[in-house]
């Protein structure tokens, strides 16, 4: 297992990447929060770095509601369908949205 620190800053920080985590685990990632500002730091790591290979994302944790943990989200679910065909559930996601809400 791999722990790679995507960024450190917070809700009003424009200097820095929003606070989030990509874990590799085997053949795939699991990215804790997706900030505002994450998405644009997956797609440089991607296809400037090559430190990553955003296909291997294939769960998303958010710890909250906040945009500086969901800010962009959307972004890379459809960046992931529209580019690489790789799809999420959704209800899945939903669901634990909701919980994320209710508690």
């Amino acid at each position: 297992m791999r722990v790679k620190q995507i960024g450190n800053g917070g809700a009003f920080d424009f200097e820095s990447v929003n606070s989030s985590f990509l874990i590799e685990e085997g053949s795939e990632y699991i990215l804790f929060d997706c900030g505002y500002s994450v998405y644009a730091e997956l797609r440089k790591l991607n296809d400037y770095h090559d430190e990553i290979d955003i296909k291997m994302l294939r769960n998303v944790y958010i710890s909250h509601m906040d945009d500086d943990h969901v800010g962009s989200l959307k972004t890379l679910i459809f960046y992931m369908y529209f580019m690489h065909n790789i799809k999420y559930n959704m209800f899945n996601l939903i669901l634990c949205m909701k919980y994320i809400i209710l508690n």
